[in-house]
């Protein structure tokens, strides 16, 4: 059993070397924003410090591109899981919540966007919504996906 273990602040090697000494492969190097973290250091990993796995297995690495220089504005995680868009909420200094929301067009865990909206400029340390699909599901009255609009009226009428 493997454990992913902790480099926060590590250089990119040391990470690199550490996670391999622990039988885990580099998949992809992502950049994030810390205020706390040197730019060039490791951040973290996704899976997080303390995830287990039998046969080791593939972490991304995050790594610090120095501190946000726009901070104040909710960034934009449509499209990514729960799990990364709270990461990035948090990074911005925000509290992320997870809010469940039916979509027709956003596969289900995605998220289809924030509340307030990508872009706003919103008081650092106040929550944020994820509005995470939860896909869609017809109800018992038989309420389906909204499709293309059909006229009402035939052309030529």
């Amino acid at each position: 059993m493997s454990t992913v273990p902790g480099v926060a602040g590590l250089s990119v090697d040391d990470a690199t070397a550490l996670l391999a000494q622990q039988g885990f492969s580099i998949g992809q190097v992502f950049s994030e924003y810390s205020d706390d973290i040197p730019s060039g250091a490791a951040v973290g990993t996704n899976p997080s410090e303390g995830w287990s796995h039998q046969d080791g297995g593939t972490v991304d690495l995050l790594v610090s591109g120095g501190p946000n220089p726009v901070t104040g504005y909710v960034p934009d995680v449509a499209g990514v899981s729960y799990d990364y868009a709270a990461g990035a909420l948090t990074l911005a200094s925000y509290q992320p919540a997870n809010i469940g929301q039916a979509s027709p067009s956003v596969e289900e865990g995605l998220v289809i966007g924030t509340r307030p909206v990508a872009g706003t400029w919103w008081e650092p340390g106040r929550p944020v919504d994820a509005l995470v699909s939860t896909g869609w599901h017809a109800d018992p009255g038989g309420e389906q996906p909204p499709g293309p609009a059909t006229p009402i009226f035939e052309p030529g009428f």
